[in-house]
């Protein structure tokens, strides 16, 4: 948690295991953070170092809590009076900034934009179907859903056709596959 720098009041603490992995004693660590970010951590036992660490967003939760901020913040300007948006917007710039017309002047919220920062799961889902020549009415979804890994977004795509199941690791900002596998479902 000191790691990732949140607070233990805000994470719920989903798996905490002992465990042995390529010869040495591990802690297998996983907690949610704000209900939004879910983290998977690997820590040496002998000296408490991280190995490993992994964050899994929940997109759906972000863009909701986006949306709500953004209603909040709009709510907010919407009760200020015209008077006291002009006098904040004056207070915060210089007269060479502004026109004898601010009284005037409508202000609008803008919000960060997070369609632009990722392709969105539903693109990523696209890219891994059209990559093996299927549509969406041919398959099973099994998970869509954005992660993090080595520091990079990544969309994590899983499908079922027939006897075969796909994987797919696509960057989350550019739409570029990085990793792709395909396995029979019945082999051992």
């Amino acid at each position: 948690m000191t790691d990732v720098g949140v607070n233990e009041a805000d994470t719920t603490v989903t798996k905490a295991k002992l465990d042995f992995e390529n010869g040495i004693f591990v802690y297998d660590i996983e907690f949610t953070a704000y209900a939004v970010n879910e983290y998977d951590y690997t820590i040496k036992v002998a000296d408490g170092s991280v190995i490993d660490k992994d964050c899994d967003i929940d997109e759906s939760l972000t863009v909701a809590s986006s949306v709500a901020e953004t209603y909040i913040q709009q709510t907010d300007i919407a009760e200020t009076s015209q008077a006291e948006q002009t006098e904040t917007l004056t207070a915060a710039v210089t007269d060479e900034q502004i026109d004898t017309t601010v009284a005037e002047t409508s202000i609008t919220v803008t919000t960060a934009d997070t369609s632009s920062k990722y392709i969105g799961v539903d693109k990523a889902k696209s890219i891994a179907l059209d990559d093996v020549g299927l549509s969406a009415s041919d398959v099973t979804f099994i998970k869509a859903k954005l992660e993090r890994d080595d520091g990079v977004y990544e969309y994590e795509i899983e499908f079922i056709y027939g006897d075969l199941e796909y994987e797919f690791e696509i960057n989350a900002s550019t739409g570029k596959i990085i990793s792709y596998d395909c396995e029979n479902i019945y082999d051992d």
